[in-house]
């Protein structure tokens, strides 16, 4: 196998994700503590520490650890991320509100709604992006517009949300999900995670079904990043039948990244030894040969670039 720099593969994406499922495995515990409750592994110290940098005297800091919670999904923080809304910073709720477009759930709509009415056009852009993202939903606002024009326009979204079932999904999720629409889809499969509910788990293993045996490089990207973001939902709601679902999925070259992603949100020890079975397939072995199966897609940067400039 040629080994020169131009064929240095990045394969951060796959080796973090399994990497983390292996030193960590986040209990079920930890997925529904309070922002106060939380065990000794890495992920949970993070997360742990940046909900104390919450508190911080220095405007920068709070809103630097409001973000990182948004990277780490951290759905335990969202509580601690909807006291961030009422800051006296503008970034701080800026970026508090961006976060729980990753963290929110259900319970985490009606404060997002209420800062559309936010004195700064910043925080009101970034909690209709929030809503956006947990509901699925994309009713017209516009942050910079009159105060008459933005009262209106907020208040369709409380009419709507007056509106949503407290057991299920709001039928026009499911009905994303079921569409031809792939923006859409992507949307419904985000906001099922985030609603959960009665037929949310059916729905998103129904559509992540079939592409067990589709090849991940002929199908557009967009179907990817759907299929990523179901598997993240999935493993949101610690569905137990998502967890042979997602397994198999290690089986791809192009899904395993996905998969192994999606097994460390779930945080189940079963999940060790099928991520400890797959990883030599997608690693340097011991005399730094490259793994043989890999997405095409999955090329370091530098590689692209050396290539360009032969």
């Amino acid at each position: 196998m040629n080994n020169s720099p131009t064929t240095k593969l990045d394969l951060t994406r796959f080796l973090l994700a399994a990497a983390s499922m292996l030193s960590l495995v986040v209990p079920a515990e930890l997925r529904a503590a309070s922002s106060q409750n939380f065990g000794t592994n890495p992920y949970s110290l993070q997360v742990r520490e940046q909900i104390g940098k919450l508190k911080s005297p220095e405007d920068n800091a709070r809103a630097a650890a409001a973000e990182a919670l948004g990277f780490l999904r951290a759905y335990p923080a969202a509580n601690a991320l909807v006291e961030s809304l009422n800051d006296t910073s503008a970034k701080v709720r800026r970026e508090a509100a961006m976060s729980l477009a990753w963290c929110g759930a259900r319970k985490h709509i009606r404060p997002l709604l209420d800062i559309l009415e936010d004195e700064d056009w910043v925080v009101r852009q970034a909690a209709c992006a929030a809503l956006n993202n947990l509901t699925g939903m994309e009713f017209a606002y516009d942050a910079l517009a009159a105060p008459d024009v933005r009262a209106e326009q907020a208040a369709r979204w409380r009419r709507w949300w007056s509106t949503v079932p407290e057991d299920r999904a709001p039928r026009e999720v499911f009905r994303l999900a079921a569409s031809d629409d792939f923006e859409g889809r992507l949307r419904a499969v985000r906001a099922l995670g985030a609603f959960a509910g009665e037929g949310a788990a059916e729905t998103l293993l129904k559509l992540i079904g079939p592409y067990r045996k589709t090849g991940y490089e002929k199908i557009q990207p967009i179907e990817r990043t759907t299929v990523q973001a179901t598997m993240r939902s999935l493993a949101r709601l610690r569905e137990p039948r998502a967890m042979p679902v997602l397994i198999g999925f290690l089986d791809g070259a192009g899904w395993a990244r996905y998969a192994a992603d999606a097994l460390g949100l779930y945080g189940d020890p079963a999940a060790t030894q099928p991520l400890v079975k797959a990883y030599p397939r997608f690693a340097k072995s011991i005399f730094r040969k490259l793994a043989e199966v890999y997405p095409r897609d999955d090329m370091a940067k530098s590689t692209v670039i050396h290539r360009l400039c032969r």
